[in-house]
């Protein structure tokens, strides 16, 4: 549901789940098959992840598209294999989306990504959950209301060999729309780093991460 370019998403800020258990890029080939009018299948190869046009990998890439009814639709996608020559990860990732026109101004997608990789030594290098949910409100043609809630959890050797910690964000923003090809995207984010394990800025009293932080940011896509 987020992707690389900053214009295709709603909000001016990214998901944890993004920036740590998934891929930025793939190069290979992937082929679409309708089934019916409903239904689209994906098959697959890859060389690993965000690789570019260098073999650091091999990994099947496949998945489901279901139109379950006029409003609403899941996604099921999946790559499993070799991601790549950086700890020698080898692994699976499983994702789930369903998105939901509520109403005609009301849209809900839920995300949900499952990631399980070990390395060169057999052991796991990480072992991720996160679920985001999303729920957009188009006012008018100019300004779009949005809410983003995200649970990640995360361990593995990729993050310091920490086991079963869990992060959260609370994301509010807008997008509003000047002219046709000038957007503003600003929001509030507020983040529950749980085990303190180093995603927020440090504690200017003991030196520790904080546990909780609120940003604004904001930006100008033209």
């Amino acid at each position: 549901n987020e992707v690389v370019a900053a214009t295709g998403n709603f909000f001016y800020s990214r998901q944890f789940t993004f920036y740590n258990a998934e891929p930025f890029t793939h190069t290979g080939a992937l082929s679409t098959y309708n089934v019916d009018d409903q239904t689209q299948l994906y098959n697959g190869w890859v060389s690993g992840w965000d690789s570019g046009f260098e073999r650091n990998g091999s990994a099947y890439l496949g998945g489901i598209k279901r139109q379950i009814t006029d409003n609403t639709s899941v996604i099921y996608a999946t790559t499993m294999g070799r991601f790549g020559k950086i700890a020698g990860e080898d692994g699976g990732l499983q994702s789930f989306i369903l998105t939901s026109n509520l109403t005609e101004s009301l849209t809900f997608i839920s995300q949900s990504d499952v990631l399980y990789t070990t390395n060169s030594a057999g052991l796991g290098q990480r072992n991720t959950f996160g679920n985001i949910n999303y729920l957009i409100y188009k006012i008018n043609d100019c300004v779009s209301f949005g809410q983003r809630f995200e649970w990640f959890n995360f361990g593995g050797a990729g993050f310091a060999d920490r086991r079963n910690d869990d992060l959260y964000n609370y994301t509010v923003g807008i997008n509003y729309r000047a002219t046709s090809n000038l957007i503003f995207r600003p929001e509030v984010r507020w983040v529950w780093d749980r085990e303190r394990f180093g995603f927020l800025e440090n504690d200017t009293n003991g030196g520790a991460p904080k546990a909780t932080d609120a940003i604004f940011g904001t930006d100008m896509i033209f």
